[in-house]
């Protein structure tokens, strides 16, 4: 049944098992899995393991399924994707490279890499100098000039053995047209430019670079990889990473669209150099660590002045019952508010409500705001399309303030501000007071009011996303067709040449990656 089937309906049915057919926009943190009490350790091979093993074993039915299953198959390269247990995926790491390696073909279809953190324990030093050895003869690669940079690092000299740093760099200079990369606590050490200069590599063309970091050689690392993909670098994310970190990224990102961090501590000066250099940044998501001193809000929106002509989503989330933000005796404090008012083209915004109607400690608070706060609709940008607010404190005075920032931007809106305001939502525990007169102003100018739960994305990463605030219902049709026609262009432009289904398949089925 399925031989009679065309190579473009096979390879689309086919596609379903592939996450990067599934999800081409490259859903952030989908492919690093994290341990929480709500998702533990489960010692069964993921749903992706089980669905791979369909493909591995259509490439043995025939010659047909195989040609058009590897140009699937090789689209990504993720093992242990979806599991938190320690199998022995360090094998599919040395099958894998030696298949890229001694086939160009296949090497030329691969777009994603996940690098699981439980392989680089496993996998033996003699496998690793194996593949090593059988690559660089595939590729014609000088082996020791490859070496010698982690070599020379090596002390006492005679010390050295191969490590699966060594793998990693050999699988990138492998891969060409490389244009994800996932990865946690896989590296030891930087890779070094010297290293893949000899295998004939300057430059890798990521156009997304997603990376939990949790090591005091992190910063390193990540530097080491940008400096090689900073050209073409579109999304960052980094989870777990210390204050100081991304001080260090000393390459300009002229082409950076998105960064996410998450988990991470960052202070003023971080966040400064951070969007420093990053020119045409068009969307900002931060989820604090509680109990961490991080920057404030009114320090983003100062930072950001810098990207306030190109940004068009800002995710600031720094929920957390130990966020405590500096002590000054004026009631609710309006230093704290990120004025956004001159963001031409802001139109996704998610906040707090604690930095925006913080109390002193003192005995003196007062059951309402102080008047001469600033009220929330003179804070928003007139570009505004989707607004969501997120309390977990419960405060009365803080809700009181909320209901009444929010009846002020609905009387706002029914005047003709926020013209292109579509959607208010709210993330608290029980319903303002007076929502019905909220509810119907905003629907009477076009604007729809709802209560909506927005997770943190801190330890859901397994089997949820970390989505930027823009829902797909956030989004009209006329958008929809035009984001698809400027995707459509987009890989067009970055691929150059359309990708041939059906690859020259080796007779060799040994030398041939299948699982």
């Amino acid at each position: 049944m399925l031989a009679c089937l065309p190579n473009e309906i096979l390879s689309h049915i086919l596609g379903n098992f592939c996450v990067h057919c599934r999800d081409p926009q490259e859903t952030p943190w989908a492919l690093l899995p994290h341990i929480t009490e709500e998702h533990p350790i489960d010692f069964k091979p993921s749903w992706y393991t089980l669905g791979r093993q369909v493909l591995y074993s259509m490439c043995l039915v025939s010659r047909q399924f195989r040609d058009v299953t590897q140009a699937v198959l090789y689209h990504e390269f993720l093992p242990g994707f979806g599991e938190l247990q320690p199998w022995d995926h360090w094998k599919r790491t040395d099958s894998f490279l030696r298949t890229v390696a001694l086939r160009p073909d296949l090497a030329s279809l691969v777009r994603r890499v996940y690098l699981n953190p439980n392989i680089p324990g496993r996998m033996e030093a003699r496998k690793a100098k194996a593949a090593l050895e059988e690559a660089a003869r595939a590729r014609n690669i000088p082996l020791a000039e490859f070496l010698k940079p982690y070599r020379d690092r090596c002390w006492p000299k005679n010390s050295y053995f191969t490590s699966f740093d060594e793998v990693v760099a050999m699988l990138l200079a492998c891969l060409p047209n490389l244009a994800s990369l996932s990865f946690s606590e896989v590296l030891v050490e930087p890779i070094p430019l010297e290293a893949m200069r000899a295998a004939g590599v300057l430059t890798i063309p990521l156009r997304t670079l997603e990376i939990i970091a949790p090591r005091p050689t992190s910063n390193a690392i990540l530097h080491s990889i940008l400096n090689m993909t900073s050209s073409t670098l579109k999304t960052f994310q980094i989870c777990l990473c210390e204050e100081g970190t991304l001080q260090v990224l000393a390459p300009r990102l002229e082409n950076l669209r998105s960064i996410y961090v998450v988990e991470c501590v960052l202070s003023s000066s971080d966040l400064a150099s951070l969007l420093s250099r990053s020119p045409r940044l068009e969307c900002f998501i931060y989820e604090a660590v509680p109990g961490a001193e991080h920057f404030l809000p009114c320090d983003a929106a100062e930072h950001l002045a810098r990207n306030r002509a190109t940004l068009q989503t800002l995710h600031l989330d720094i929920r957390g019952e130990d966020y405590e933000p500096p002590e000054n005796n004026d009631g609710f404090r309006s230093s704290l508010l990120p004025n956004l008012s001159t963001f031409p083209v802001l139109r996704h915004l998610l906040l707090n409500t604690l930095p925006l109607y913080t109390q002193t400690d003192d005995d003196s608070e007062p059951d309402t705001p102080t008047q001469d706060r600033t009220p929330l609709h003179q804070i928003l940008p007139p570009s505004i399309v989707s607004l969501r607010l997120v309390d977990y404190t419960s405060d009365a005075a803080i809700l009181a303030a909320l209901t009444d920032d929010l009846l002020h931007l609905a009387q706002a809106v029914t005047t003709g501000a926020f013209p292109h305001l579509r959607k208010v939502r709210v993330d608290i525990e029980r319903p303002l007071e007076g929502d019905g007169q909220l509810t119907e102003l905003l629907a009477s100018a076009n604007v729809d009011f709802e209560y909506y739960a927005w997770p943190v994305s801190r330890g859901k990463a397994s089997q949820r996303s970390l989505t930027p605030p823009v829902m797909d219902d956030d989004v009209s049709e006329d958008e929809a067709v035009e984001r698809e026609e400027e995707e459509d262009g987009a890989a067009t432009e970055e691929g150059g040449e359309t990708v041939d289904s059906s690859p020259v398949a080796s007779d060799s089925e040994e030398e041939t990656y299948y699982g």
